[in-house]
């Protein structure tokens, strides 16, 4: 309310409740005249700042296929701060689309398949699935934190994020609790553990990790332009990277020409796209 009304609002709340630095108000016309990406960064940079966290690797399958056969790292679930972000996107710009699924749970897109290339066997899969498996537990056992100390607001050319029209980045605020803004809530847990339970039943996973569409081709040239709020992860942590080279060195040897690999510069975690209603 005090972002949306101003200085007004602020005779009504307690003192503990209005930052010495008071709102960054963003009224209902700023929102409503356009898409610009300013917009987006003056309602991320409202006060209260949103503090730096870390994302953590699932625990026990942070290297996970997704559907249409996408190999994705995935996290334990979004952050305290980053949902703090999350929401206040929601709640300051009434316009944007709603969120699509993909974007409530977090990961990053690691390598998405050839086009042209045939559908996995189920003996394949099982093999997939246990190198994922291994490097999922290797990752697990160095568990390596991954520090978010800033958020982007992007216009891209190609959805993978590897070549951008537009970057605006948003340092995060410093302070002394960052267990505190990097806990993860229940609700938030749960969210990401239903959706990579799917593969403990192959017979009715596969056809998803088969079903055509999001092929290699669709994150580059064949992609449309479009506007998202990212956390970047260059540099990833080295001991996480060597992990992650590893693995790709272990999938391309054992699938050839099957993946292709997204440039390490363009690695993300999606908050939510930006388009508008």
């Amino acid at each position: 309310a005090a972002a949306m009304h101003g200085d007004n609002i602020m005779d009504s709340l307690d003192e503990d409740l209005v930052p010495a630095s008071g709102y960054c108000q963003i009224t209902p016309d700023l929102y409503a005249r356009s898409n610009s990406i300013e917009y987006v960064t003056h309602a991320l940079s409202a006060e209260p700042a949103i503090p730096l966290c870390t994302l953590q690797p699932h625990p026990k399958c942070c290297l996970f296929v997704a559907w249409n056969g996408v190999i994705v790292l995935v996290y334990n679930g979004f952050p305290r701060s980053l949902m703090l972000a999350k929401e206040r996107l929601c709640t300051l710009l009434p316009g944007l689309k709603d969120e699509n699924f993909g974007s409530k749970w977090p990961k990053t897109t690691l390598a998405a398949v050839k086009d042209g290339t045939p559908d996995l066997t189920m003996t394949q899969f099982e093999r997939l699935r246990d190198i994922c498996g291994e490097y999922s537990s290797k990752i697990a056992n160095c568990n390596i934190p991954i520090n978010v100390e800033r958020l982007s607001i992007v216009e891209y050319e190609r959805r993978g994020l590897e070549k951008l029209a537009v970057r605006k980045d948003i340092l995060l605020h410093k302070n002394r609790q960052l267990d505190l803004n990097s806990s993860v809530s229940s609700n938030e847990r749960k969210v990401v553990d239903n959706v990579v339970k799917e593969w403990s039943n192959l017979d009715t996973y596969l056809p998803k990790v088969n079903a055509p569409g999001s092929r290699i081709s669709s994150y580059r040239e064949a992609s449309g332009r479009g506007s998202t709020c990212v956390a970047f992860l260059d540099p990833l942590p080295n001991e996480l990277w060597q992990c992650l080279t590893e693995f790709q060195k272990t999938l391309n040897d054992v699938f050839p020409e099957r993946y292709v690999w997204l440039n390490d510069s363009s690695l993300h975690c999606t908050l939510r796209s930006i388009h508008w209603k």
